[in-house]
């Protein structure tokens, strides 16, 4: 059994010698027009963006979900007025669930052990989620702002005095890199919120398994979060809001907001706050 974050590790190795091989092809066209290194700049990562889905399906070993998986996601689907998108299962020991591809392909990835550790409601928040990625074009989003942060370093590189090189780099590691973390976050936020303005019946539903995943699996098996009592997770819910520091901040390297955060702006959408009682 391997970690999530070896996946990730995995993914992001892949995807690195992807974009040099393509950058070293694209470098050898010469073409003399004004600012073509920006251009290069969009097609290097244009062109990895086509190849990303099939980059993920290996590097997470997915494999074509069950049809009951499958009719699941695409009642939501209906829901959220997206077309379909391929579903995917990992057989590994880890908790997660994902959405990705591109314009011309779009996949949901479920871990097993996650579809093993929700309830069928809990299950279906998860997913309104990640089809809330789909239908905001949330691959896209990140896309462009990848593509904007290097040209503005490769404009600083090429235009700017070469005594200001430090100076750059000091602005790309701890001024534009952390602000890809920032929009990740921004995407993040905005899917959870997506969802729960879509379907609001989901809102308790998607804090029940945000505790579970974030919190509650640090000291129980997964293959028992799906009997957690309801009572149990509404006080770990308000154990997190009002007990745990939250550090935010621009400089933040996390992918997401923190389960704080995010349990105390899904609360907002509560109807009732004795709901789990």
């Amino acid at each position: 059994m391997q970690s999530i974050t070896t996946y990730w590790w995995k993914y992001y190795f892949i995807s690195f010698f992807s974009i040099l091989i393509i950058d070293l092809l694209v470098s050898t066209l010469t073409v003399n027009i004004p600012y073509f290194f920006v251009i290069q700049i969009g097609i290097v990562f244009g062109l990895w963006y086509l190849i990303s889905p099939l980059i993920m399906l290996i590097s997470f070993k997915m494999k074509k979900a069950p049809q009951e998986l499958i009719s699941l996601v695409d009642s939501i689907s209906k829901k959220f007025n997206v077309r379909l998108p391929k579903v995917y299962i990992i057989r590994d020991n880890f908790l997660n669930a994902f959405a990705f591809g591109n314009l011309f392909f779009r996949g949901v990835a479920i871990t097993i052990p996650l579809s093993e550790a929700l309830t069928n409601e809990e299950l279906i928040a998860v997913l309104s989620h990640e089809l809330a990625h789909i239908r905001n074009y949330d691959p896209e989003t990140m896309l462009l702002s990848i593509i904007f942060i290097n040209a503005i370093y490769a404009i600083s590189v090429n235009y700017l005095p070469f005594n200001l090189f430090p100076l750059i780099l000091f602005i790309y590691f701890l001024v534009l890199f952390p602000l890809v973390f920032l929009i990740h976050r921004i995407i993040e936020k905005r899917a959870d919120l997506t969802a729960v303005k879509v379907d609001p019946h989901i809102v308790y539903w998607l804090e029940s398994s945000l505790v579970k995943i974030g919190y509650l699996s640090r000291d129980i098996p997964y293959n028992m979060l799906k009997y957690v009592p309801p009572l149990q997770i509404f006080l770990a819910k308000e154990f997190i809001i009002n007990n745990i520091s939250d550090r935010r901040g621009f400089f933040s390297f996390r992918t997401h907001p923190s389960l704080k955060e995010r349990l105390e702006y899904l609360s907002k959408y509560e109807e009732q706050k004795m709901y789990y009682l």
